[in-house]
């Protein structure tokens, strides 16, 4: 609705929009939405309802929803200053959420209350340097796809301006240190591939 608002259709009806239910998200301050997430998020005990993840560029919040009216019960910001570059970015991986975030790609477990797995590093921290390697001007075009237990995040990498490389983490290839998965590949394609 705005950059700092958001606001739903009915339930039922994709282009009625109740302006009763805007939300509105920091306003008056520099962060702006980014995506909003109602993947196959579970109920926490002593919660109401379903929820929905909301993506702000500096920070996330989630939103209690009413199991009935799907009205927002409660409000609550994540803590961490960790927000999302690219709204296409977001993919429910299993049991967990993946997305772009200014310090790589982050995991949340989406049985923990979305809490961020490591609050120590990202998950992509394995691979800074090719992180380091992304246009940050253009990464908001990124774009991810989870498929045959593999995370896909197609980025724009050394200057370029369109997303020329797809960044590959395989959550089979477990270990000791990499309880979760890890980077399988950087892949590139030829010319005018984007």
């Amino acid at each position: 609705y705005t950059r700092q608002q958001m606001i739903r259709s009915d339930f039922n009806v994709a282009d009625v929009y109740d302006l009763g239910a805007l939300l509105r998200f920091k306003e008056g301050s520099a962060d702006w939405l980014v995506a909003a997430y109602a993947g196959p998020l579970t109920d926490e005990p002593g919660t109401i309802g379903p929820r929905l993840l909301i993506f702000m560029r500096k920070c996330r919040f989630l939103l209690y929803l009413n199991p009935t009216t799907l009205e927002t019960e409660a409000k609550k910001e994540l803590p961490g200053a960790i927000g999302c570059t690219a709204r296409r970015s977001v993919q429910t991986c299993g049991n967990f959420v993946a997305w772009l975030s200014d310090q790589g790609v982050q995991l949340a477990d989406l049985g923990r209350e979305l809490a961020l797995l490591t609050a120590t590093k990202p998950l992509s921290s394995d691979i800074q340097d090719v992180i380091n390697r992304i246009n940050w001007q253009y990464a908001g075009n990124a774009v991810a796809a989870y498929h045959n237990n593999r995370y896909h995040l197609a980025v724009p990498l050394d200057g370029s301006t369109v997303n020329n490389a797809t960044l590959v983490f395989n959550f089979l290839n477990t270990s000791d240190d990499s309880p979760w998965g890890e980077w399988e590949s950087v892949d590139f394609y030829p010319g005018d591939f984007d």
